[in-house]
C-alpha cells in the first residue's frame, strides 16, 4: 500500500499555517529583554529587537500603542514586553507584536542615562566653552513646553509680571512619551527657522527619571546645540538634571526661575528714579559749594580799602562768575543728557509705550481682572475692561474668534 503523500503547499500557505499555529498555541505572553535597534518611523510604528544573553527576536509596536508609552524607548533599556508571538507571512519571519512596554527598573534607566551621557560628553556636546550668552534686553521669548502644563502657566505669569512688553511665542509640544523627543526637536527647529524670539525656553514640570526621559534623547541634545537661538532648559525640579540641561546654554532650576531671565520693569523704574535723585542732590551740593566760595571771595574784596584792589577783586569776581556759569551749564547739560537717556529707556520699557501705538490691554471684569491672552477663554456676554493710552473702555463680548496666533 502506498504511503499517504503530504499535500503540496505554496510558500504563502506554509507561512500562513505556521502563523496560525504559533498565534493559536502561544497566545499573549510577557517577555523580559534588552531593547536594541530601536526605530520609530514617520508612521509612528516602533520597530525593535528584544534580546538576552542567548537569543533575540524582532518586534513591532503599532503607533496606537506607541502613543501610550510613558517613556522614550532607546537602545540598552531593560524592559518587560506584553507580546503576541507571530510570523510575518510575507517574509516568513518570526516576530513579536508588542501591546505594552514597561521598564524593568529605574536602575537600568539610570545606567542607560550614564552611558549616553558619557558618549555625548566625549563628543563635546556639553562643552562649557560652547555656551552662548543670553540677550540682556529681550523683546520676545519662544516657549517650548506642554500647552496644558503648569510650566507654561508659571512662565507666562512670571514673565508678564516682570516685563509685560515681552512677546511670548508658545510652541506647544508633547513633553513625555515615545513621540515627545521628535516633537521637541521639531519645535526647536521651528523656533530657530522663524526667529520666534531672542532665546528659547525648553520647559516642563518635575517627575521621575522615566517621566523626564524624553529630555535625555540624543536627537534633542544635538538639536539644542544646533539651534541658532540660545536655549534655556528648565526641566523638572532643582535636583533634576537631564541631558537637555547639560546641552543648553543655560540651565534654570524650574520654569518659574527661567521666567526671571527677562528684566524686572519695576526694578528698572526704581533704579532710574534713584539715579535721578542722586544727580539732583549732587548738583545742589555743588551749587551750594560754589556759592559759598563766591561769598567768601566777595567778603575778602569788601575788606580791601584801596579802589585798585576793589577793581581787581571785581574783575576776579566776574571771571569766577563766568567760569561758574560755564561749569553749571556744562554740568546741567551732562545731567540732562543722562536723565534723558534714562527716561528714554524707561519709556521704551513701559507698557504705556505699547498702548500709545494703538494697542489695548484687555482684562476680564475690571482694571484688576486677569489678562485675556486667548479668545477661546472668553465667552459671549463676558464683560471686558480695555486699557488704552488715554483712558479705558468697558465692553461686553458679543462673539469671539479663537485663532492659533502667538
Amino acid at each position: 500500500m502506498d504511503p499517504v503523500r503530504p499535500p503540496v503547499l505554496t510558500v504563502s500557505e506554509l507561512n500562513n499555517r505556521a502563523k496560525a499555529l504559533i498565534e493559536g498555541q502561544l497566545g499573549t505572553v510577557l517577555v523580559r529583554g534588552e531593547l536594541r535597534d530601536v526605530r520609530i518611523y514617520a508612521s509612528g510604528h516602533l520597530y525593535f529587537t528584544l534580546r538576552d544573553a542567548g537569543s533575540q527576536v524582532a518586534g513591532v509596536m503599532w503607533s496606537s500603542r506607541v502613543r501610550r508609552l510613558l517613556f522614550a524607548p532607546v537602545d540598552g533599556l531593560q524592559v518587560v514586553a506584553l507580546v503576541s508571538p507571530s510570523i510575518y507571512a510575507a517574509r516568513g519571519q518570526f516576530q513579536v507584536v508588542a501591546d505594552a512596554l514597561r521598564l524593568e527598573g529605574e536602575g537600568d534607566l539610570q545606567a542607560a542615562y550614564e552611558r549616553l551621557k558619557a558618549r555625548l560628553t566625549a563628543a563635546g556636546l556639553f562643552d562649557p566653552a560652547a555656551k552662548r550668552p543670553l540677550p540682556r534686553w529681550p523683546t520676545a521669548v519662544a516657549l517650548v513646553t506642554s500647552a496644558d502644563g503648569a510650566a507654561l502657566r508659571d512662565l507666562v505669569r512670571v514673565i508678564h509680571g516682570r516685563a509685560p512688553w515681552v512677546r511670548l511665542r508658545v510652541c506647544p509640544r508633547l513633553v513625555q512619551g515615545a513621540e515627545a523627543p521628535a516633537r521637541l526637536v521639531a519645535a526647536l527647529e521651528l523656533a530657530t527657522r522663524t526667529d520666534a524670539g531672542d532665546f528659547v525656553i525648553l520647559a516642563r514640570g518635575g517627575g521621575s527619571l522615566e517621566d523626564l526621559w524624553a529630555f535625555n534623547d540624543e536627537g534633542l541634545v544635538r538639536a539644542i546645540r544646533a539651534s541658532r537661538l540660545p536655549v534655556v532648559a528648565a526641566v523638572g525640579h532643582e535636583t533634576d538634571w537631564t541631558l537637555a540641561d547639560l546641552a543648553a546654554d543655560l540651565r534654570m532650576a524650574t520654569p518659574s526661575h527661567a521666567g526671571t531671565l527677562v528684566p524686572d520693569g519695576q526694578a528698572l523704574r526704581e533704579g532710574l528714579l534713584a539715579t535721578e535723585r542722586r544727580l539732583v542732590r549732587s548738583f545742589r551740593a555743588g551749587l551750594a559749594q560754589r556759592r559759598l566760595e563766591l561769598m567768601n571771595r566777595t567778603r575778602l574784596l569788601e575788606a580791601q580799602d584801596p579802589r585798585v584792589r576793589l577793581l581787581l577783586g571785581r574783575q576776579r569776581l566776574e571771571a569766577l562768575d563766568r567760569r561758574l556759569g560755564r561749569s553749571i551749564r556744562s554740568r546741567l547739560q551732562q545731567d540732562r543728557a543722562l536723565l534723558g537717556a534714562g527716561g528714554a529707556r524707561l519709556a521704551a520699557l513701559s507698557p504705556l509705550a505699547v498702548l500709545g501705538r494703538g494697542y489695548g490691554l484687555v482684562r476680564r471684569e475690571g482694571p484688576a481682572g486677569p489678562l485675556v491672552l486667548d479668545a477661546a477663554t472668553v465667552e459671549p456676554g463676558a464683560r471686558l475692561h480695555i486699557s488704552l493710552a488715554q483712558g479705558a473702555l468697558q465692553a461686553t463680548v458679543t462673539d469671539s474668534f479663537p485663532g492659533t496666533g502667538s
